[in-house]
């Protein structure tokens, strides 16, 4: 609904299954069973992406209508540029958006306290996953 597109919402949730890789392989290595706190680090995962990728899709956007505004846009040639350029211009913000929920994590996972077993499983997903996944999409 946010994209109002069919296209662009199939190509956001075609991308969020790929965060997941990092996550299960990051419980893996853990030793982490799968409970409702790792499905529920899973879901806030998956949210996070697909909000970066709809972020995404918005600076393509952007960049596109700019291009046919400016009355740059004639061929395939000036579509393959805009589609490599515009990522170029999202990096910074994604980052910055990826960086603090990574950086307000991660100290969880070095928890002691009470309740630090449980969240330490709701946390490792989002850890895992954001970090390679967040940033290529």
């Amino acid at each position: 609904m946010n994209t109002r597109s069919a296209v662009k919402a199939s190509i956001v949730m075609l991308a969020v299954p790929f965060s997941l890789v990092g996550a299960v392989w990051f419980l893996w290595a853990l030793d982490y069973n799968v409970s409702v706190a790792t499905w529920v680090g899973m879901i806030a995962l998956m949210g996070l992406d697909a909000e970066t990728g709809v972020f995404m899709l918005l600076f393509l956007d952007l960049s596109h209508d700019e291009a046919v505004r400016n009355g740059r846009m004639r061929h395939r040639g000036d579509l393959r540029e805009r589609s490599s350029t515009a990522p170029c211009a999202a990096i910074r913000p994604k980052t910055m958006t990826v960086a603090a929920a990574f950086l307000g994590l991660v100290p969880m996972m070095w928890a002691a306290s009470t309740g630090a077993d449980m969240m330490k499983r709701v946390v490792a997903p989002m850890v895992a996953g954001w970090s390679p996944a967040s940033c290529s999409s």
